[in-house]
């Protein structure tokens, strides 16, 4: 897995920490096409860039 982020931009507001049905969903079809790989269902949550009214997501896996 990849390392987590140092840095962030002040402009990105952090949500917590929430659960995300559609990662499971993710997880089973990328396991169905034959990547070994692990993303869980929880996920840190930031929402941003508010200097550009806040349409983006990003989210941090657990």
């Amino acid at each position: 897995m990849a390392d987590k982020p140092r840095h962030l931009l002040p402009t990105y507001v952090d949500s917590g920490v929430m659960e995300f049905d559609y990662l499971r969903l993710l997880e089973t079809w990328l396991r169905g096409q034959g990547m070994r790989i692990r993303l869980g269902a929880r996920a840190r949550r930031l929402m941003g860039d508010m200097a550009v009214l806040g349409k983006g997501e990003m989210l941090i896996l657990d």
